[in-house]
């Protein structure tokens, strides 16, 4: 029998280290945040009685204050390893500009062009929508029939979403041009909401891209 359980590890507030178990070689882990903190006080840290706090058995001054406070200093912020970190923006700066959403619909039979499509949009500075899951193929998670038809419907419906927070919605097929009938109910509907919607086909073979306008932008 398969059963889904939820395990709880600890974390040093001062310097971020995971608490393992060095004699025993492991990372411990727990059902229950009480059950860890006693694990973690058994090994040598410093676990307030709210949980909220763990300090690790590291003997520098940063952690020694920590534990005859009770409190852990501010978090620095966090650095990429081998890279500079990452800027901050000043607090006066202007706000990014949001970029525009594209969202794609189209039969999953044309998976590879749904990818080549993404890759496009995404390299033109536009955040890509997409189809998440590919009923086509086989995964546990949808292998039954009634979890796949099930799953069908919240996903006809998830992408109807995906659909209302676009600026413009591409068809993806391949050089045929074939729309199935789940793809012309999307279309639809990003009709009614007047968003503006364009045909990509896809020629793998030759990596290239035939596009032609549905209905234009406002």
């Amino acid at each position: 029998m398969i059963r889904t359980q939820i395990c709880t590890t600890i974390r040093c507030n001062v310097c971020g280290t995971e608490l393992t178990d060095e004699s025993e070689g492991y990372t411990p882990h727990a059902t229950s945040a009480a059950e860890i903190a006693d694990t973690a006080r058994l090994l040598g840290w410093t676990v307030t009685d709210d949980g909220l706090t763990a300090i690790c058995d590291t003997s520098d001054d940063t952690h020694q204050a920590a534990r005859n406070t009770g409190s852990t200093p501010e978090p620095r912020p966090a650095q990429l390893t081998g890279q500079d970190p990452l800027p901050l923006p000043e607090p006066d700066a202007p706000a990014l500009p949001q970029p525009p959403v594209t969202t794609l619909c189209g039969s999953t039979r044309f998976w590879a062009e749904f990818a080549e499509i993404t890759l496009r949009e995404t390299v033109a500075g536009r955040i890509v929508l997409t189809p998440g899951c590919n009923l086509k193929t086989s995964h546990p998670l949808w292998d039954d029939p009634a979890a796949a038809q099930a799953l069908k419907e919240r996903l006809d419906v998830l992408h109807l979403a995906k659909i209302r927070a676009a600026a413009l919605v591409v068809i993806v097929s391949d050089q045929s041009g074939y729309i199935g009938q789940s793809t012309h109910r999307e279309v639809a509907y990003a009709l009614s909401l007047g968003l503006p919607i364009r045909h990509d086909r896809v020629d793998l073979t030759t990596g290239t891209v035939t596009s032609s306008t549905i209905h234009p932008a406002r």
